[in-house]
């Protein structure tokens, strides 16, 4: 049973949905922030957020 859970455990840790290191979060934030000040920022609708999130993830996510 130990064995289970911990294959189990490291499954599930090797598919951690945010899963990026401080430097990649930092480049990404960065340029989110540079886009909002240069007006070339993007909104993206809600929806097609949580259809992203269903097809990469696995697991339903809806608007509240």
């Amino acid at each position: 049973m130990e064995s289970v859970l911990m294959s189990f455990s490291t499954q599930l840790k090797s598919k951690m949905p945010c899963s990026y290191t401080d430097e990649e979060m930092y480049a990404i934030i960065k340029e989110r922030l540079q886009n909002l000040e240069n007006g070339t920022a993007e909104l993206v609708d809600g929806e097609e957020v949580f259809s992203k999130i269903r097809a990469r993830y696995g697991f339903k996510a809806s608007l509240a």
